[in-house]
């Protein structure tokens, strides 16, 4: 997972302005396991990697893909969590670690039928069931720093945020 924040840190070093999608620093092992205990869901292996460089966002603009992801703090993970846990929800298994302003959600899929295990999932508003996003955590993130990198998003001074680049006018 290094490797792949150095890709999105190197790239945004060099087009967006400077503290751009205020990651946080780093979870503790000790954080990880608590959250995970809280759960009582084990992690996959790449996001406990990932929660070791950044412990989600503080704040918007959201980081991830064209729509803006907030990676979720491990504390808000744990809230969203429980929220989605109440009686006659279905997400026991599912851990939100991402969400979008509308009230979009990312998940990992973390129950025994998922194929793949760990995948990463989107539970939109405005839907009934989830749609695949990607096949693990690192595939979702190393798919976004090919696309920053393939020059698909830019940053919008007009939006204050990353953006499709197709969509900005460049002028």
């Amino acid at each position: 997972m290094k490797t792949v924040w150095k890709r999105i840190h190197a790239w945004l070093n060099e087009n967006a302005p400077a503290g751009y999608g205020h990651l946080r620093p780093g979870a503790s092992a000790e954080a990880i396991q608590a959250t995970e205990q809280a759960m009582g869901l084990k992690l996959p292996a790449d996001v406990r990697a990932s929660y070791r460089i950044h412990d989600g966002q503080g704040n918007e603009p959201g980081l991830v893909g064209g729509e803006g992801w907030c990676l979720l703090p491990l504390r808000d993970m744990v809230a969203w969590w429980r929220k989605w846990c109440e009686p006659g929800q279905r997400f026991r298994e599912c851990v939100p670690v991402a969400w979008g302003g509308a009230g979009d959600y990312i998940f990992l899929d973390l129950s025994p039928a998922a194929k793949p295990p760990g995948r990463v999932i989107v539970q939109r508003s405005d839907t009934d069931g989830p749609d695949l996003v990607a096949p693990s955590f690192r595939a979702w993130l190393e798919d976004f720093a090919d696309k920053l990198e393939g020059d698909e998003f830019a940053y919008s001074e007009a939006d204050g945020c990353l953006m499709y680049a197709d969509e900005i006018d460049l002028d």
